[in-house]
């Protein structure tokens, strides 16, 4: 079986070049069905006996709902690392040997004469495309009927629908080189981090905490220095330039652009090769849509970095032992009120009391107090942002509610204090 499949795939020529085209995602439905079914398997065969034999102290199956709990979590820990391993082995072996994998201007230009947006893709590197693209289908799926119900489920469907989008936008827009780098430097610190949450669930705290630090030195690399500063640098690079104002349409390596003018600095090296004339007005828009969702990308990972920077903090404080997972921290108490606020709204909740203030007041101590005198209509998303920074910033934040309340559905808010008023 194996030696056929080995023949099966030396067969198919992996660096044939094609255009990209909406009939390669007819293949995404079979990915879809193969991480399923090889996690089941996975789940059945390996992860379930390993999961009890180091939660269970070497096998001893005790049932204590705690523990058949972190055992659910082991295994749905264990089926992503593999993924994120599989997909990180994956992305450097299509992204490696590529000039566009240490330089950046190779994304928007070559092989020969091929510039942006008329550049065809090998097979290796639309077959990572459907990988991934598959993987996060499923996940949809999983996360709906499959896996443990988390505090973030919200954010964690907003995530997968959210990269099932720019995997097939970015495929299409033929920003797939870009993608490729970017898929495989998110990948890697995923693995340090399921790695991480087994040992934890396992008991195992000193790989715990070497793996979280791994995780984090990783994040910051990564995340926070090589993909701003290379990949966004590529797409973002600013130019101040002698000359005539137009077109910018000239080879990277020249100092000279083709309208005369002189380049002082380095210019966006995608705007290096786009013919804005000639491509109006689908590549312009396919770039600044992309590009602004790319940099979307960067403000989520400085959003979750403060995150891990208050569990690295704590981990520190508690001299080196892993805190539990950050998803059930105070920061996810403003998103909880939100959503909580909005079933206030809902007409179809019968209101227990009536012309009630509701201050909501952050036990965290803090000099610094915003104040809300009222919450209604868009008022609401502002509200939830300074309670965010205010969670962030460990200061103490106040909302007020002049709406029907009903007291009682806020009680599992454990971090505020709920105090009702007369109007």
């Amino acid at each position: 079986m194996a030696l056929l499949l080995q023949a099966a795939l030396s067969s198919i020529d992996f660096g044939h070049e094609s255009f990209p085209a909406y009939q390669d995602f007819l293949i995404l439905p079979l990915f879809a069905i193969f991480f399923p079914a090889v996690r089941f398997f996975l789940d059945r065969l390996v992860f379930e006996g390993v999961g009890r034999r180091l939660i269970f102290n070497n096998g001893q199956d005790i049932e204590i709902d705690e523990r058949n709990k972190k055992v659910r979590k082991f295994k749905e820990s264990a089926w992503k690392c593999v993924y994120y391993l599989s997909a990180e082995m994956l992305a450097l072996a299509v992204t490696y040997n590529e000039p566009w994998f240490t330089r950046t201007s190779n994304f928007w230009i070559g092989p020969g004469n091929q510039r942006w947006p008329h550049q065809k893709m090998k097979l290796k590197l639309k077959a990572l495309y459907m990988y991934v693209g598959g993987f996060y289908t499923y996940s949809i799926f999983a996360l709906i009927f499959w896996e443990t119900r988390r505090s973030d489920f919200g954010l964690s469907m907003g995530h997968h629908i959210a990269s099932v989008f720019l995997i097939a936008m970015s495929y299409m827009f033929r920003f797939a080189r870009v993608g490729s780098v970017v898929l495989a430097l998110h990948d890697a610190s995923d693995v340090f981090l399921e790695v991480g949450k087994m040992s934890k669930y396992s008991g195992a705290e000193a790989l715990a905490s070497f793996s979280f630090i791994l995780f984090v030195l990783s994040w910051v690399l990564l995340r926070l220095i090589y993909y701003p500063f290379w990949i966004l640098w590529s797409t973002r690079k600013r130019e101040k330039r002698r000359g005539m104002h137009g077109l910018i349409k000239s080879d990277p390596d020249k100092h000279h652009l083709d309208d005369g003018s002189v380049r002082s600095q380095h210019c966006y090296e995608v705007l290096q090769t786009l013919d804005k004339e000639k491509e109006f007005p689908e590549a312009p828009v396919h770039y600044y849509v992309f590009n602004t969702l790319l940099f979307c990308l960067l403000v989520l990972h400085i959003y979750w970095w403060v995150l891990i920077y208050r569990m690295l903090v704590k981990q520190i404080q508690d001299r080196g032992k892993l805190s539990d997972d950050i998803r059930s921290g105070e920061l996810l108490q403003p998103v909880r009120f939100f959503f909580h606020y909005l079933q206030l709204q809902s007409p179809l909740i019968s209101p227990s009391v009536r012309g009630v203030s509701v201050i909501y007041m952050c036990e965290v101590p803090g000099s610094n107090h915003g104040q809300c005198t009222s919450v209604n209509g868009m008022h609401a998303l502002i509200y939830l942002s300074v309670m965010t920074v205010g969670t962030i910033l460990k200061v103490t934040t106040i909302i007020k509610i002049d709406r029907y309340s009903t007291l009682a559905s806020l009680e599992y808010i454990r971090r505020f204090q709920i105090v009702a008023t007369g109007d």
